[in-house]
């Protein structure tokens, strides 16, 4: 899918995001937000290589923009 709205596609900006709350309540308080969301890409190094991918093929992923970062 290609966006041409700059505005439709994710940010990796590190301010405070505006994030929907979950409906959950704990003695009658609503939960609130304890951290912010990943980045986008954040995790991707990681989990890749926990799926056996080598540093070279995560390069090559990479470069061609199939994975952020």
């Amino acid at each position: 899918m290609h966006h041409t709205d700059e505005s439709a596609r994710p940010t990796t900006s590190a301010t405070p995001s505006n994030l929907a709350l979950a409906g959950l309540r704990v003695a009658g308080e609503r939960l609130g937000v304890r951290m912010d969301p990943p980045q986008l890409g954040q995790h991707t190094q990681d989990l890749l290589r926990s799926l056996g991918y080598g540093d070279d093929s995560i390069a090559a992923l990479r470069g061609s923009q199939a994975i952020a970062g």
